[in-house]
């Protein structure tokens, strides 16, 4: 009978290639979601808030892209 580890240290754990690339990229996914969401909805509630609020938007998204 052996004795199961108490905890798994991922630092000691050497894993292949695929499995980091793995894992980077689901982390990735998860902080770009969570960072690109509030932004969206903040814009939405700008563009919604008034016709004002939504021209404005317009102009300012003409002027830096266009």
């Amino acid at each position: 009978m052996s004795i199961k580890p108490i905890y798994i240290n991922l630092f000691k754990i050497q894993l292949p290639l695929s499995a980091f690339l793995s894992i980077s990229h689901r982390v990735s996914g998860i902080l770009i979601f969570f960072m690109v969401l509030p932004v969206l909805a903040y814009i939405l509630n700008m563009l919604l808030a008034s016709q004002t609020s939504f021209i404005s938007f317009l102009d300012a998204y003409k002027a830096s892209f266009f």
